[in-house]
C-alpha cells in the first residue's frame, strides 16, 4: 500500500514537472512576442502586430521555422537565436524525460506482474496446505 501511494505522489510530481515545463514555454514565447512587436521596425518587416509576433515565437521556439515570417532586424535576430536555443535545449529535454517516463513506466509494469505472480504462487500454496 505504501508503495502504491508513493508511486501515486510521484506520478503527480512529474505530471506538475511537465505543467511547469508548459507554462515556462508559454511565458517565454508570449515574452519573445511582445520584445518581437516593440522593437524598432523597418519599412520591410514582417511582423507587424502582435499575433504576427506571436506565430513567428510559437514557429520558432517549436524548431519548425516555416519561413513565412522572419525578424529583418539586429534585436530580432538576437531573440531568434535565443528562442531557437531555448527550443531545441527545452524539448529535447522533454523528449528524454517522456522516454525516461515510459522505460520507467515498462517496468514499474513489470515489477507488478512479477509482484502479482509471486502473491498468486504465495496463495496456491497456502491453498495447496489447506487442501490436505
Amino acid at each position: 500500500m505504501f508503495l502504491f501511494g508513493f508511486r501515486g505522489v510521484m506520478g503527480v510530481r512529474r505530471m506538475i514537472q511537465v505543467d511547469l515545463f508548459l507554462v515556462y514555454v508559454m511565458g517565454l514565447v508570449i515574452i519573445a512576442a511582445t520584445i518581437a512587436t516593440s522593437v524598432k521596425t523597418t519599412s520591410s518587416s514582417q511582423i507587424v502586430s502582435f499575433e504576427d509576433a506571436l506565430w513567428w515565437a510559437i514557429v520558432t521556439v517549436t524548431t519548425v521555422g516555416y519561413g513565412d515570417i522572419t525578424p529583418v532586424t539586429a534585436t530580432g535576430h538576437a531573440i531568434a537565436m535565443v528562442l531557437m536555443l531555448v527550443g531545441i535545449g527545452l524539448f529535447g529535454g522533454l523528449t528524454a524525460n517522456l522516454a525516461s517516463l515510459l522505460q520507467k513506466s515498462g517496468q514499474t509494469y513489470g515489477d507488478a506482474i512479477l509482484e502479482l505472480a509471486a502473491e498468486v504462487r504465495i496463495l496456491k500454496e497456502r491453498g495447496d496446505r489447506l487442501a490436505r
